[in-house]
């Protein structure tokens, strides 16, 4: 439950700085704006049967198809250019995160763009959103059920994410992430979890610290209620609601902790991911 510094959308809107407390760029709903877009996918769910539906997709294996985009200005790892030993110690960490879930990211493909432009400025707080534009539409594998991964030098955020119900009918649907955030960087704060919880947005997940203490937070019943992101250095319990029930997820996906924190999504948000994923995706 919580709030994360505003990216800009396309369509408009504002752009709010992010600060290294904060190294999510994933847009942030008002809790006004966060009920409302909640009714109206509560609402679509349930007109397209969507309960019957995640039954049949929970039956069965469940594989997502995932393509990689390196975005890099040189072919050094400074310039952003990784390796497919790399990106596949990326993704097998992904699945990591994902396997109580019943959904498997399948890599289909690598594609590497030599492109200075997008590796310096597709970021949320920049003049980068024309950027993200072009590097999308014209990049971008699949519809809706297929997972688009971008990596490049942004500098403000590990990554960012579009959610299902918020990126202009697909045409910029996806996740971009910091190029070195990855598995093997030697970090123990960043070391690679942060795809799965901008994955984890994609699928429909808000953090687990929306919302604060009070009203809906982030649609999920069993995280219990976060009144502030945890500072990503540590995995200290802490209690920022002690009026609610249970104490901070410190080790949830959905929150800032330390990569050596994070291990677990809960079961009600899995089956809020399956929802999601029933009603915008398939």
């Amino acid at each position: 439950m919580g709030q994360v510094r505003n990216s800009t959308d396309l369509a408009g809107g504002s752009v709010q700085p992010i600060s290294r407390s904060n190294d999510c760029g994933t847009r942030v709903f008002t809790p006004k704006e966060a009920a409302q877009q909640e009714e109206q996918f509560r609402t679509l769910a349930q007109s397209k049967g969507v309960t019957s539906q995640v039954r049949l997709l929970r039956s069965q294996p469940f594989v997502v198809p995932l393509y990689y985009h390196v975005v890099y200005e040189s072919e050094t790892f400074a310039g952003g250019y990784l390796t497919d030993t790399q990106i596949h110690a990326a993704v097998s960490l992904l699945n990591e995160g994902f396997s109580t879930s019943g959904m498997e990211f399948r890599l289909d493909g690598i594609q590497r763009h030599h492109n200075p432009t997008w590796f310096r400025l597709s970021e949320p707080n920049s003049d980068g959103w024309p950027h993200e534009w072009q590097m999308k539409t014209q990049t971008k594998i699949g519809g809706m059920d297929t997972l688009n991964v971008w990596t490049n030098g942004m500098n403000l955020a590990a990554g960012y994410a579009r959610y299902p119900w918020d990126n202009l009918n697909g045409a910029v649907d996806g996740v971009v992430m910091k190029y070195d955030v990855i598995p093997g960087n030697g970090n123990q704060i960043r070391s690679g979890k942060s795809l799965t919880h901008e994955v984890g947005h994609w699928a429909g997940l808000y953090h687990t610290f929306d919302g604060g203490c009070t009203g809906n937070g982030d649609f999920v019943a069993d995280t219990a209620a976060q009144g502030t992101a945890t500072d990503f250095n540590g995995c200290h319990p802490r209690d920022t609601c002690p009026g609610q029930p249970g104490e901070d997820p410190v080790e949830n996906f959905m929150d800032y902790s330390s990569d050596q924190c994070r291990n677990h999504f809960t079961w009600g948000q899995i089956d809020r991911m399956w929802t999601t994923f029933s009603t915008y995706r398939v």
